[in-house]
């Protein structure tokens, strides 16, 4: 039989607190310092990154607040300077999220589209030049990935501002791998070769996929 290596999900910080495996600060400031680069160039004041399918975890949102998966994702608010911003729908969302990950440090609870507009008051660009990811003509969803009603009213919200589809500065930023995402990467290929190599054990003909 094979053997199997065991990896413990958890990681414990300097006071002995165990926690789900957040990504370092060193590594956002390394995703977010590249996303600020592509935002201006393209005159970005600040990026709106919404919430996508549960089940989708490589979603956009989740590159710059770390939110997503089977759990739901979160909007991001993103400005071209000054603290991301992440909300996600529920209390029980918002508790976990806050006891587990590193960063966001501004993570939020509520209806997306009344705390987008207050938070874009916040950082006073509501008349700004604002990129919005997965408008439209997101990879594999032509009409976007936003729902009608809450762009509605996020739009009603912000009439002064200009929103401008900016889907290929994260498409940009994504590309280029920081060495924690490839640790993971790694980890994640370990794992789908052992299950493979555990398949290959004991499939044979008459065994059942169960």
């Amino acid at each position: 039989p094979m053997e199997t290596r065991r990896i413990d999900p958890f990681q414990t910080d300097s006071s002995g607190k165990r926690a789900l495996r957040s990504f370092s600060l060193a590594e956002r400031d390394r995703r977010y310092a590249q996303v600020r680069k592509l935002m201006a160039a393209r005159d970005l004041e600040c990026l709106l990154v919404p919430a996508t399918d549960a089940g989708e975890a490589q979603a956009n949102s989740r590159y710059l607040s770390q939110v997503g998966g089977v759990q739901g994702g979160a909007w991001v608010v993103f400005p071209a300077a000054g603290e991301a911003t992440a909300i996600v729908s529920a209390e029980r969302e918002w508790r976990m999220w806050t006891a587990n990950l590193i960063w966001p440090k501004d993570l939020r609870w509520g209806n997306f589209s009344q705390l987008v507009p207050d938070r874009i008051g916040e950082l006073g660009l509501r008349g700004g030049r604002i990129g919005v990811i997965g408008l439209v003509d997101q990879d594999m969803r032509p009409e976007g990935v936003i729902l009608h009603e809450t762009w509605r009213r996020i739009t009603a919200a912000l009439p002064q501002a200009k929103f401008v589809p900016a889907n290929d500065v994260l498409e940009f930023s994504r590309v280029l791998k920081g060495p924690e995402e490839i640790e993971v990467i790694q980890r994640i290929t370990d794992a789908n070769e052992d299950a493979i190599a555990k398949m290959m054990e004991v499939a044979r003909a008459g065994v059942e996929e169960g």
